[in-house]
This record gives C-alpha cells, structure tokens and sequence, in this order.
C-alpha cells in the first residue's frame, strides 16, 4: 500500500492537509498512531526479552513470588488498556470504512432498498466498494486471534519446593558435632524416607551457623500450612532434651537425636502439609481435613505436637520452636516470544490498514446524521419524496417499496430503545445472557470442586489470577499454546460483545440527536470541514462521555476475565533446591488453566451492572415531535424536503442552523415537515403530513 504519494501531495496543498486532519479522518489518525505507540511498545519488549536467552519462553524476572504476582497482575491490565486501544481504534475505523457515500445509498434506494447511516454495519457491506470491505474483515479478523493471545503474552509461574521436617532434640543443636549422623542416612532410608547424603549434617551446620530462621509454633504453622510452598524449604522441629527419651532409646532412629522425620513432595498438591495435623488424636488421613483441625492447632499453637505410628501406638513429638530454611525463591514472571510475535504481526496489520484507511481512501462516506442531511439538503433524493414522515420501521415494513400516501401524525412518547432494530437488541441481550448464564454455570461447578471451605471469605482468599492447584483444571493438556487458546477464549467473545453494545448505544444517541432538531435549531454536526454553522466532529455517532465509559467497562472486563481463567505453571523443586525431572526427561512441573472465583464473580457483577444499563438507557423517552428515522437512510432522506431548495440552494441552508417541524400545509389541511431554515412548528396529533408535490 503507497501512500507515499500521497503524503507529498499532502503537504503541498494546504486544504488538502485540512482535509486528513479534520472530522473522521482526524479520528482514525489518532487511532493509527495510538496503535502505533501500541506496537512500538510491544516490539521494544520483545526484542529486549529475547536477548536473554534463547528459549521459546524468556524469563522477565525471578525472584519474590508476592512481587512476581504483582508485577503479573499490573501487567495484565496493562495488556488490556491496550487491548482496548487497539479494539477501539478498530471499531473506530471499521464504521468509518462500512459507512456508505452518497453514490452508494442513491444506488440503494434506487432499487428501494436502505443503507445504515451513523451506526456501525454489517448490511451495508454487500452495498459499498470491494475495497473497502476488504480492509474492513481485515480489521474485524485481526482482533479475533489479538485476543485470543494477547493475555498470555506475559505469565508468571510458581515455584513448588519439595521440604523435609526433622523433630530434633536442643543438644542436637547444641552439640558441635552431629551426633551419629553418619548413621542417620541408613536409618531415615529405612523407613522409605529419602535424603541426599549428609542431608542432616548440612542442616545441623546451618542451625549452628544461624542461617536458619527462627519461628515461633504459631508462625511456624502459618508459615508452612501452604498448599503450595514457595517461601520455605526444611524445617527443624525442636524441643527441649526433657521432653524427649534418650537417643539410645529413640523409637524411630536408634541412638540418633533425630526422632522424627516426614517430606512434602513438590508435585503433592493433595496431602501438602497434613503433617502439622498428625500430632492430634483425631490425626487426619488428609489436608482437606487438616485446614479443619489447624483452626484447633492454632487456638494452642505452645501445646502443638506432630505424631507418627509405630506399630499400633500414636507417638508424638513435642514443639518448642522451629529452624526455618528460607531458600532463594524461584517464582518467575515469563514472556512468551512466539505468542509475542503474533500479536506484533496483528498490531503492525491493524496500524497499516488503518492508516491507508485514513489516506489510501478517498471516498467521503456519511458518517453522521449530519453528513446525510447536509448531503440530502445540497442534492434532493427524488426517490423519497412525499414521505415526510417515513420511519425506519415503515421501510422495514415496506418490502421494496416506499409509500408517498399521507400519513397521519399520532402523538407518542417514544423511547431510546425504540430507535434500535429488534435484531440488534436481541442481539447485544441474548448474547450477554447466554454468556452470564454459562459463566455462572461454570463458576457453580468450579466452585463445588474446590477442596476444603467454599465459603465466600475462603473463596475471597484465592484471590484475583492466583496460582493455586486448587483452581487447576484438569483437562490433560500441558502445551503453552492449548492453554493459553483455552484461558483467552472468553476475551473475543467479549469483545465481540462490546461491538455488540458500542452498536446498541451508537443507535440510542444517534435517536437522541436526531430528536432535538425538532426543540432546538442548531447546526448539523458532520464529519468533513464544516460551513458557516456547521459542527466538526471528532467522535462519529457515540458521544466521548458514552464512549469512554463503554471504553473502560470493556477494558475492566477484559481484565477481570484476564484474572478468572489464565495459564497456570509450576515449577518442582526438591528439598535441596534443584530442578526436578519428569519423565520425559524435562524439567518438572506442569502447565495449565486456572480459575478465580472470586474474579469470575466479579465479571458477573459488572456484567449484570452493564447490561441493566442496556435496559435502563432503552427506556429513556425522547421529546416527542419527530419521527423516528434511526439510522435509516431512507428515513433521513425522507425528512429533507423542502420547497425552498427545489431550484437550489440546498447547499446553503445546509450550512445554517436547522430545526425539523411543519414548514407549510396545503388547502386541505395537509402539511408538509422538513429540515428548515424558515420557522417551524411541531407536527399536530391527528392531521396528515406528507411531501412538498402534495401542497398547492
């Protein structure tokens, strides 16, 4: 696409420089360079996270796991303000392109059909240039696959450490040499516990040298009651010489102070921390159990025993502290290259497709009631004529044909929904109900699968795009690319319901527009140079304060979904800090979709919040004294008759202030409404209104 010729032109011809930096073209700029501060963003963290390494999956950052969950949830709505950037600067342009010329809807009426003016359009498609529809499914299908990925960009995973828990006596502390740990080895791999060589010699030199840390009983339970453990590693359970037996009548490790020893497997999302509960009477076979019995363990944490069976006997081991190994945290914020390079490809499409929009498209569409009016006012459409007070759904009615009969004015209170096509309603509505209902479908299920308290404070603790086994689902696939379509499916669908409401909203105030030209006079508003009283425009049919809050609700959603189903990774670690190994020989851990009740809970309340509004709007009432031409072009050509114009002269009233009311009435009594610059009155209930051919 050369615009280059363009651009030189440009710049050589002042009102031809006007003409690209005024009304909608002045709009779909700013959307192109918008998406192109977008794209320079992207393309600038990309090339700076690929020079780390040379894998698929680059590390952004490691270390603190709050942070990295921080840093990923302040990314993501990053991600999603630009998400929405993008989306609006496409919608933007998307009506721009599927707006029809003048040519256009002349060769449509002609053939007594109609075309959408002002409103975003699907059916106007089969009536404007190839061209033009081409670059509009480019826009459209660009978005589909940007959403879809765009989320998963950047991930974050979670370390899961694998721990040993040693119940020692004081003087194991105490004593500068380990007592009889050399023997410890065999006797801990005796009872199906397995260590790496000089394991316990290791620990015992970290208690001594004070690179432990130590907890208190109650901060110690907190502390490693964790389903996953990412913080902490191996733990010392101490107690006084007293309340132990003497080391050569310990049960478990003969002549060792070492009385006790217990693990937690990295990958053991089901049973992680039931040895803080083994101690009780009731010693729970499981963790969905223990979160139960630690609200007992915590009311006396100075009396907390774990315990172990030897034989038929429950032994239990005494706590006076604990020595915490705090390891250097593996959690990782990570970006993902190929899915990065997509979204690039999409990001640069959409900039060079809305840029040549802007200066590859020379044709003038109507964008606004304003331009139809003006447009209908400088050349009269004679396929209208007579029919003053033609309404959209008498077009919709007619099949093919308009009828110029008189038609009788009846007083009605409209409202703002009544402007809309019943299509377009049951389409924003049924497809926002459909999508709630499922959401609320799955989140019950999701919920009722939760393992332990499903309370809404339990709930509320998962919080917002946690990482927790607790929320994965469990669907088999572990690849990047199958998780990531999975958790970003419901972002088109969103966006797809934005256009949905942008479109609903478009028609309630383009109505509202149309309906004060009968109470006020005023300028029209258009999208090229405006004359004389004219308004320019920098917004097409939706007002910023409507646009801007539909922009944010979108983006807040996006977001909320973002943090309701996401790709899930975690990483294994055993107890010694290294990377375990699955069987494929890979580095261990696993890959897939988690959810948040919480923030699916969330959609929900912001979803019902949006789509009340869609009702709520709807039900406004307009002023009454004017028909109700919608975005019909039929409609709005109907309303631009005047017999002051029919030897000229349109061109100049259209560029003073209009008012629509009756401008005249025939001997018989019926009158004649228009767009006038005369004086004129509002229409009255009962008499007959019809075209300017019927008045004497």
């Amino acid at each position: 696409m050369d615009t280059g010729g363009d651009a030189d032109n440009i710049s050589k011809n002042p009102r031809k420089l006007n003409r690209y930096t005024g009304g909608w073209r002045f709009g779909a700029t700013n959307g192109a360079v918008l998406t192109c501060i977008v794209l320079l963003i992207n393309l600038v963290v990309t090339i700076w996270s690929s020079a780390h390494d040379g894998s698929d999956e680059k590390l952004l950052y490691e270390g603190n796991c709050e942070h990295v969950r921080r840093l990923n949830s302040m990314l993501h709505l990053l991600i999603n303000i630009f998400s929405t950037v993008l989306l609006s600067a496409s919608n933007y342009s998307m009506q721009c392109l599927s707006a029809p010329t003048r040519k256009e809807v002349d060769r449509a009426h002609a053939k007594g059909a109609w075309l959408d003016i002002g409103v975003p359009s699907v059916r106007n498609l089969t009536h404007i240039s190839k061209k033009r529809v081409v670059l509009w499914a480019m826009l459209g299908l660009s978005s589909l696959p940007l959403h879809l990925f765009y989320n998963s960009v950047v991930f974050s995973s979670i370390a899961s450490n694998g721990y040993s828990v040693f119940s020692v006596s004081q003087s194991f502390i105490d004593d500068p040499e380990c007592f009889h740990c050399d023997k410890f080895q065999d006797l801990v791999q005796s009872h199906g516990i397995r260590t790496y060589p000089n394991f316990i010699q290791s620990l015992h030199q970290d208690a001594r040298d004070g690179t432990l840390e130590r907890l208190e009983n109650a901060e110690c339970i907190d502390e490693y009651a964790q389903t996953i453990q990412s913080n902490r590693r191996n733990l010392l359970l101490v107690a006084g010489d007293d309340k132990y037996p003497s080391p050569n009548q310990n049960p478990r490790f003969n002549n060792t102070k070492v009385f006790n020893a217990d693990q937690s497997y990295p990958a053991d999302f089901l049973y992680p921390y039931r040895w803080l509960c083994s101690g009780l009477e009731h010693s729970p076979s499981n963790s969905d159990e223990c979160v139960e019995s630690l609200l007992e363990v915590k009311k006396n944490p100075q009396t907390w025993k774990i315990g172990s069976r030897e034989g038929y006997t429950q032994v239990t081991y005494p706590i006076d502290y604990c020595l915490s190994e705090r390891p250097n945290s593996h959690c990782k914020l990570q970006f993902s290259l190929p899915i990065a390079v997509l979204v690039i490809v999409l990001n640069a499409l959409k900039a060079a497709v809305i840029f040549y929009t802007v200066f590859g498209v020379e044709e003038d569409p109507l964008l606004t009631v304003g331009d139809a009016v003006s447009s209908f006012m400088e050349k009269e459409d004679m396929v209208t004529r007579d029919m003053c007070l033609l309404t959209m759904k008498d077009v919709k009615r007619s099949e093919y044909r308009f009828s110029t009969l008189p038609k009788q004015w009846t007083k009605t209170t409209p409202r703002w929904r009544d402007v809309t096509s019943k299509e377009r309603r049951v389409a924003a509505f049924t497809l926002s109900a459909v999508a709630l209902t499922i959401v609320s479908v799955l989140l019950g299920l999701g919920i009722q699968s939760l393992p332990g308290s499903r309370s809404l404070s339990a709930i509320a603790e998962l919080g917002f795009g946690t990482i927790d086994p607790r929320i994965a689902i469990r669907w088999g696939y572990t690849s990047t690319i199958s998780n990531t379509l999975l958790a970003n499916l419901p972002q088109p669908i969103l966006s797809f319901i934005y256009f949905t409401y942008n479109g609903l909203f478009t028609c309630m105030l383009l109505g509202y527009e149309w309906s004060l030209y009968a109470h006020q006079r005023k300028g029209l508003r258009v999208s090229a140079a405006p004359r004389g009283a004219q308004r320019s425009t920098y917004f097409l049919q939706l007002p910023y304060r409507f646009a801007l809050p539909l922009m944010a609700l979108s983006g807040l959603l996006h977001w909320l979904v973002s943090q309701s189903i996401f790709l899930l990774a975690i990483d294994f670690y055993d107890y010694a800090g290294s990377r375990t190994v699955g069987k494929d020989g890979l580095p261990g851990g696993f890959k897939t979709c988690g959810y948040s009740p919480i923030a699916i809970i969330s959609v929900i309340i912001v979803a019902v919040i949006t789509l009340l509004m869609g009702f709520g709007f709807g039900w406004i009432p307009f002023k009454p004294g004017i028909n109700l031409a919608g975005s019909c072009s039929a409609a709005i050509s109907a309303a631009c008759h005047d017999t002051e114009w029919a030897n000229g002269g349109g061109r100049e009233a259209s560029a003073q202030d209009l008012q629509w009311g009756v401008v005249s009435r025939t001997n018989d009594g019926i009158g004649h409404c228009c767009f006038s610059v005369r004086e004129v009155e509002l229409p009255r209930d009962g008499e007959l209104y019809a075209g300017y051919s019927k008045i004497d």
